[in-house]
């Protein structure tokens, strides 16, 4: 696999001297330290490099991870994972520390990628809202767009008016998993306040009741694949380095059960919702 370290990013010296004083850590095996992860990037991100923890906590004697509140409860299952705490709170005592995004370079001198951190968590039960219950299969959760504040947003979101073009296909239920008021879209069934006030570990329980979820490169994206939930990320050019590693182009080497759908022209998503209008009507076939 081509080398890919170098698209991970530096970590930020002010952030470090915010979190912690202690000395980075090396890799080596400490059994008896405590080590404190931090999350500073995206959820996406967060949940992406989830998988690595596991592979630090065997070289730990204890590990901490520091996450946004949002991500707390659901990063409390990932396995390895002894304490959360929360960012922005003072961290509790550690000998060594790292940032998320940096185990890889200290932990994978292979270059493989473990397998996805939430695909064995446990999550509590959670049941479809009364309006869905009746719902038929497949039922497919749809989002459109990102965090706004990402600097690479305008480029991998697009416009509702995509996701409208595929309410027309025979036998799909389309649920709205996309937040906020902006997001109402007619002929998308809503998961009601519950969902909208959640976190993302309401966001992974929810998503474990559907079949199949369709979006941009983003976090929701991020948490279906490492869930194994079928998801299919329709991707902008030029698009995230992490989505251009492996040797087939439609694959995630992150996520096997993702697919990928690309634009062939800088942004022009029509030809990628033709692609996956045809690809859903298929899906939906499957459970006749």
């Amino acid at each position: 696999m081509t080398d890919w370290f170098g698209q991970l990013p530096p970590e930020n010296p002010e952030v470090i001297t915010r979190i912690s004083f202690r000395p980075r850590w090396d890799g080596e095996n400490c059994p008896s330290s405590t080590l404190l992860v931090w999350h500073e990037y995206g959820y996406g991100d967060a949940i992406n490099f989830s998988a690595y923890l596991g592979i630090a906590r065997h070289r730990v004697g204890r590990l901490v991870l520091m996450v946004d509140m949002r991500l707390a409860r659901l990063m409390a299952l990932v396995p390895g994972v002894d304490e959360i705490c929360v960012r922005g709170r003072p961290a509790p005592e550690h000998d060594y520390h790292c940032s998320l995004m940096g185990l890889p370079r200290l932990l994978n001198e292979n270059r493989s990628i473990p397998l996805p951190a939430l695909g064995v968590a446990v999550l509590p039960p959670i049941a479809l809202p009364d309006s869905l219950g009746g719902l038929m299969r497949p039922r497919v959760g749809v989002c459109w767009q990102g965090n706004r504040g990402h600097g690479w947003d305008h480029r991998r979101s697009f416009s509702s008016s995509f996701i409208v073009n595929l309410t027309g296909i025979d036998g799909v239920s389309l649920i709205r998993l996309q937040k906020g008021e902006s997001a109402a879209v007619p002929h998308l069934s809503d998961l009601g306040l519950q969902y909208e006030k959640g976190d993302w570990l309401d966001t992974a329980a929810m998503i474990r009741n559907l079949d199949l979820v369709i979006g941009p490169d983003t976090a929701i994206l991020h948490l279906t694949g490492s869930l194994g939930i079928p998801a299919w990320i329709a991707l902008a050019d030029p698009c995230d380095w992490r989505w251009n590693l492996g040797s087939e182009p439609t694959r995630s080497v992150w996520y096997d059960s993702v697919r990928l759908f690309r634009q062939q022209r800088s942004g022009d998503w029509t030809p990628v919702f033709e692609d996956l209008a045809r690809m859903l009507a298929s899906f939906a076939a499957s459970y006749c």
